[in-house]
């Protein structure tokens, strides 16, 4: 059985490193569940966004491979570097040090999403011009989202036709432009993060991530160990809005299924397999090592029973 999980494991896993290893991350993270609910009128922390999202030192709009969420917040945050979900993920550490409650926002364009095309924003709690109020920023574009003037809501982001929405720029550097609120948005699903499952991935990766010298292969192995023991974030979408991400791509759910599942069987599978075989080669080691001893005591047995037969045998033949 063992040998069947690792071989499903590993044909599996070579399929997706053929047609894309993000893949099986968005078949394994995407959900069909309803928003997670957030009192967002509790008490807590408030995000200066002016403050916060100014002070970051946009530089650039690359991909960085790091996993560990603290050096992901330095290298987004402090240095500026990063596309949309580096920027994203450093600002949620941010936040989550700073006990703000928020929300990951991820648009995944039908086409495309197998392969890693998207776009992600926050939503927060935050102070702007004396207002607190809940609504979207755009953390890679330095913005806050606008609908006729006014920061908008997820709410308002659901019902808002593409290329409608403008920007009110918190940085300097924010041109007040961009490329995913038009037709990108038109062929995108929205799908929401509870923040405990960011909390939970974060605190996860924090705790068993150690440097093994490639941050691309470390990126593949950490989020991969997350989605095995079950921590990955949960991406949420409506039963409609993963119909048409995955309607024709069901095959792809499956194969993320039985690699997660493999893997976990593998993980229990294995370490009975070796429990097993070394009780059995114990077990083995004793029967040889009491062979001789046994062998021993046997033949003594047998002296004993024939010095005790040989008088009885005497006294036989004389009585005869």
């Amino acid at each position: 059985m063992l040998m069947g999980m690792l071989l499903v494991a590993v044909v599996v896993t070579s399929g997706f490193l053929w047609y894309s290893p993000i893949a099986f991350q968005r078949a394994s993270a995407i959900i069909v569940a309803d928003e997670p609910v957030i009192d967002w009128s509790a008490p807590s922390s408030t995000l200066d966004a002016a403050r916060v999202i100014g002070s970051i030192p946009y530089s650039s709009n690359e991909t960085i491979y790091e996993v560990l969420p603290s050096r992901i917040y330095e290298l987004t945050m402090l240095r500026g570097l990063g596309n949309c979900a580096n920027k994203t993920r450093g600002m949620t550490y941010f936040l989550d040090r700073a006990g703000i409650p928020f929300q990951r926002i991820d648009f995944f364009p039908v086409d495309g999403f197998m392969y890693g095309k998207g776009h992600t924003i926050i939503r927060t709690k935050y102070e702007h011009e004396g207002d607190v109020r809940v609504g979207v920023i755009d953390v890679l574009e330095g913005s806050l989202l606008t609908l006729d003037g006014q920061p908008i809501d997820l709410p308002e982001l659901r019902l808002a036709k593409p290329f409608t929405m403008d920007f009110l720029p918190l940085s300097r550097r924010s041109d007040g432009e961009s490329d995913y609120y038009g037709t990108f948005l038109d062929k995108s699903v929205i799908a929401v993060t509870d923040p405990v499952d960011t909390k939970r991935y974060l605190a996860f990766i924090e705790s068993v991530y150690f440097p093994i010298g490639s941050a691309r292969a470390s990126r593949v192995i950490f989020n991969g160990l997350a989605v095995f023991a079950g921590v990955f974030p949960r991406q949420r979408v409506s039963l409609a809005d993963y119909e048409r991400l995955f309607g024709d791509n069901m095959g792809v759910v499956h194969a993320a299924t039985a690699l997660r599942w493999s893997v976990r069987a593998s993980a229990v599978l294995l370490p009975m397999s070796i429990l097993l075989h070394g009780i059995g080669r114990w077990r083995r080691r004793r029967e040889v090592d009491a062979g001789p001893m046994a062998d021993a005591s046997v033949a003594r047995l047998a002296r004993i029973d024939a010095a005790s037969i040989e008088p009885s045998v005497g006294r036989a033949a004389r009585a005869g």
